[in-house]
């Protein structure tokens, strides 16, 4: 029995004396389990780090090359604007200044906030002035013997600001159409003539000055319309505000 016990003991010093030379591997494991965590975590805020400015340097280089694809685009646009203006001013009708007497019994549509001056015959009225558009109608309380024989909508000359998507929206409506073009002063204006859907005649006038478009002009004959020397007699009126 004591021999017994005399061997449990010195097993139990034994395991004593191991596990006391154990703990400072242990406590050196769990410090260097510590710093690996430490770098590891280090190396992935690092990494994430360097992964969030390649997103950073990525997404600049596209915006960089998104403006300088809308630098070319706006630039082959004006190239092609240049090229059609050119085309267009050999052919183009020469309107002059309507003389004072021809159209004495006229009315005179002043737009401030477009810069323009128009004159247009008796039997109308100024139905929009404003930033967006000068609108002139014909009157719809005319008698029956007048020769403008007002349809629903009366609407039939339009001065708006350039816009594309307005000018193609309006080009759109035509059924048939070919090219024109006036010169008035310094001002070039192309566009489109022809019937629309409705089998009505109507032009679609862009106005070109210094390489730039400033004004869209929408004409419309409305059925049974009758101007003495035609549409071009009230186009020949016009004045922009650079030219007075």
């Amino acid at each position: 029995m004591r021999r017994a016990t005399s061997v449990i003991f010195s097993v139990l010093l034994g395991a004593l004396a191991v596990g006391i030379g154990t703990v400072p591997y242990l406590v050196l494991a769990n410090r260097d389990r510590h710093a690996l965590s430490n770098q590891l975590e280090s190396v992935s805020q690092h990494a994430s780090s360097i992964e969030n400015e390649k997103n950073k340097i990525a997404e600049e280089a596209n915006a960089k090359v998104q403006a300088a694809n809308e630098e070319i685009a706006r630039a082959q646009s004006i190239l092609t604007d240049v090229e059609q203006d050119r085309a267009a001013i050999p052919f183009a009708t020469h309107l002059s200044p309507i003389a004072p007497k021809l159209i004495i019994s006229w009315d005179t549509a002043v737009s401030l906030p477009l810069g323009v001056t128009i004159r247009y015959p008796s039997g109308s009225h100024v139905s929009e002035d404003s930033s967006i558009k000068l609108s002139i109608s014909k009157d719809t309380n005319a008698s029956s013997s007048d020769p403008w024989t007002a349809p629903m909508n009366s609407e039939w000359i339009r001065i708006s600001p350039y816009s594309k998507t307005a000018y193609d929206s309006l080009t759109s409506q035509f059924a048939t159409s070919t090219n024109i073009a006036y010169l008035i002063g310094t001002h070039l204006m192309r566009g489109s003539v022809g019937t629309l859907f409705d089998g009505t005649r109507a032009e679609i006038l862009n106005v070109r000055s210094a390489a730039t478009s400033t004004h869209i002009i929408w004409v419309h004959e409305l059925p049974n319309m009758s101007i003495a020397g035609g549409l071009e007699r009230v186009l020949g009126t016009l004045q922009f505000s650079s030219e007075k």
